[in-house]
């Protein structure tokens, strides 16, 4: 996630909490980033690298008039200053504050296979006591891992993953050649 997203997501987050309208700027930041990945004509118009901004507004406004204000406006400032590449990144970044806004954190799992429930819940009780009460898990497969866990919680970084050890192990005998 780039830091361009988490500054714009941290600005719509400070607006719309002090209008009341976290809820809604969340559900209709989700409805664009569906409609931007479903409907292949409005991403071409998002995406389109030569069509000015004022234009590139004038062709998606009556799609996004539904849309609520804050949404709309907010849209209207990405498409101006060119940065409708991140649109995904704001709201995952928007959807974290969200979620840290009532104490709960998004923590990234990366495992070899999937995490059975045992794991989940084993995995969820060692991050409450580094502190995390509440968390999220988001479940990523890399086979690349061999076995094992990775997480992240935001730039944190816990490796406990067989690849890992096998790196560090043929680090150390490299070490001792």
């Amino acid at each position: 996630m780039t830091s361009s997203a988490q500054r714009y997501a941290g600005v719509l987050f400070e607006v719309a909490t002090d209008r009341d309208e976290v809820e809604a700027v969340s559900e209709g930041l989700e409805w664009l980033v569906r409609l931007v990945r479903e409907v292949d004509e409005f991403r071409s118009i998002w995406l389109h690298p030569v069509l000015g901004g004022e234009l590139k507004m004038e062709i998606l406004d009556p799609v996004l008039e539904d849309l609520d204000s804050l949404v709309r406006d907010f849209t209207a400032l990405l498409v101006q200053r060119s940065r409708e590449s991140i649109l995904e990144d704001i709201r995952d970044a928007y959807e974290d504050m969200c979620l840290q806004a009532r104490g709960i954190t998004r923590v990234q799992a990366y495992s070899a296979q999937a995490l059975d429930e045992d794991t989940r819940g084993e995995l969820a009780r060692g991050l409450s006591r580094l502190g995390y009460e509440e968390v999220v898990i988001d479940e990523h497969h890399d086979p690349s891992l061999l076995g094992g866990l990775m997480v992240r919680i935001g730039d944190l970084k816990i490796d406990g993953s067989l690849r890992r050890r096998l790196d560090d192990i043929d680090e150390a005998l490299s070490r001792d050649a």
